[in-house]
């Protein structure tokens, strides 16, 4: 229980104001959060040594680099082509993030809730249009994973 503690510490040591867009707060323990998204009580945190997302990618890369024998100037651009590669698909989805936490502000009354009490009104026949509303996400989405992740 201890390392768990730890590992999800999210007293801030660093603060970085972002304007509008927010408070970026980084933790010792490498709690990312998003505090104020655009002066609203939104916010977003992530536990970057807890929730496994960067640290298994990190881990085998490391052992790839050894077991193919790779230089530091190939290890540099693969890094550089990786980084440059991801970064739109990066932007786009965290972006779609952010509005999806902001479409869901306000609790009782945030836009998403309203929509969905709307369409769960409609009975019976919320199966087709639920099916179509599906199709539409997976479009905008790219995927129907991304449009289960923004929910």
């Amino acid at each position: 229980m201890y390392i768990r503690g730890w590992l999800q510490a999210d007293t801030p040591s660093g603060v970085v104001p972002l304007g509008t867009f927010g408070n970026f707060l980084i933790s010792p323990a490498l709690v990312l959060q998003l505090t104020n998204i655009f002066e609203t009580s939104a916010k977003w945190k992530h536990s970057l040594l807890y929730v496994p997302s960067i640290i298994p990618f990190v881990v085998i890369c490391a052992i790839a680099f050894f077991v193919f024998k790779l230089t530091r100037k190939q290890v540099k651009d693969i890094f550089y082509e990786t980084s440059t590669r991801c970064l739109e698909p990066i932007l786009s989805l965290g972006a779609a993030c952010a509005l999806v936490e902001l479409l869901q502000v306000g609790g009782e009354r945030s836009c998403t809730n309203v929509i969905g009490q709307s369409l769960a009104a409609l009975g019976p026949s919320w199966r087709m249009l639920g099916l179509t509303l599906g199709f539409l996400g997976a479009f905008f989405a790219g995927s129907a994973t991304g449009t289960c992740m923004m929910l």
